[in-house]
């Protein structure tokens, strides 16, 4: 296998998983939204413009919080993952820029 073949199998590694956890937090997202709203409409089940929080509601208020402090540490930890395949294929990709602008690589009589 040659280095131009490694670096583009490579690229294309980190690429396919800055895609897959770009796809991880856009579920997460959807699904923390979808709970969230879900709870907003059992809060406000008196209607929206009364919203009268009784203790009974108060466990579902902290649910409401819990989940929306954990979706943003999980969106945040998914952004670390991308932001790191998303530069290791930078650095490949400019190693493979590098390797074919090289003398001789794409042309052989170039000097």
């Amino acid at each position: 296998m040659s280095d131009i073949d490694l670096l583009l199998r490579l690229y294309e590694e980190d690429q396919t998983q800055a895609r897959f956890f770009e796809g991880m937090r856009a579920r997460t997202t959807s699904w923390v939204i979808i709970i969230t709203g879900a709870i907003l409409a059992i809060l406000t089940r008196d209607g929206p413009r009364v919203l009268h929080l009784s203790l009974a509601d108060l466990p579902l208020t902290f649910f409401l919080l819990f989940i929306g402090l954990l979706g943003t540490v999980v969106s945040q930890q998914f952004h670390e993952h991308i932001h790191f395949h998303h530069q290791r294929a930078r650095n490949y990709r400019n190693a493979l820029e590098q390797t074919l602008t090289a003398p001789g690589v794409i042309n052989p009589e170039a000097k």
